[in-house]
């Protein structure tokens, strides 16, 4: 127990150091046109979280390592290789968690007003404004809302962790398309950003730290919502 709290100690550090380090890439004369900085902390987390658990936590680790890609990409102003990224990140995410649901009406229907909830947002914002390149930017708004509602629906350690970081996600994701489509406000880059990269680091220390395995394979948990249905 004691080792692992060092453990955790020591790549938060280093996770919050990478951070610190995009943020303030400006002021640092050879870092300032290096862009793929803003990749760095999510791929060092899923290295750590390779290196510590392996396959017990391979789903996250490749949400990690796709959204890392995701980040490098929109670095490079490749909106749609970025999306394309982050939505696999988010099914890579949706099956760690389906994979330990519970499956009763009471969550069943929560998620449902959420993911109902979340295209009421994005129709609302993009009233007026839509072009027929957006419909990708639609269906991404309902697989990050699927998202948030399988985290819901998860069953296992450290629920209350993964729940708050995929709000926060979603709450990031939301942002960008206010600044899209509404108008951006003063720091709304950074806060963005602060609050993807604390969503990541708790996705991370969640997957660092739960008791069970978590595993990847798709047919593991259609098996789960079987025997969840069943009970």
């Amino acid at each position: 127990m004691k080792s692992m709290a060092y453990k955790n100690l020591g790549w938060s550090l280093v996770y919050l150091g990478t951070t610190l380090l995009f943020f303030f890439r400006n002021n640092i004369p050879f870092l300032t046109n290096m862009s793929y900085l803003v990749g760095i902390p999510v791929l060092f987390a899923a290295i750590v979280l390779l290196c510590l658990k392996g396959r017990g936590a391979v789903g996250i680790i490749m949400a990690l390592l796709f959204s890392c890609g995701g980040d490098v990409s929109g670095a490079q102003s490749n909106a749609d290789l970025q999306m394309i990224l982050f939505a696999l990140a988010h099914i890579c995410y949706i099956i760690t968690f389906l994979s330990h649901a519970h499956y009763s009406l009471k969550g069943i229907i929560s998620t449902i007003i959420f993911i109902v909830m979340a295209q009421v947002y994005m129709f609302c914002i993009t009233y007026g404004k839509f072009a027929g390149g957006d419909y990708a930017t639609i269906i991404y708004a309902f697989v990050i809302s699927i998202m948030f509602a399988s985290a819901m629906l998860y069953d296992g350690s450290y629920k209350l962790l993964f729940v708050i970081a995929a709000g926060l996600f979603v709450l990031s994701d939301s942002m960008i398309a206010w600044e899209r489509y509404i108008g951006a406000f003063p720091g709304i880059g950074l806060m963005i950003m602060i609050i993807y990269y604390v969503a990541q680091y708790l996705f991370a220390y969640g997957a660092m730290n739960r008791e069970e395995a978590n595993h990847i394979v798709f047919p593991q948990s259609v098996k789960s919502i079987n025997q969840n249905l069943v009970k």
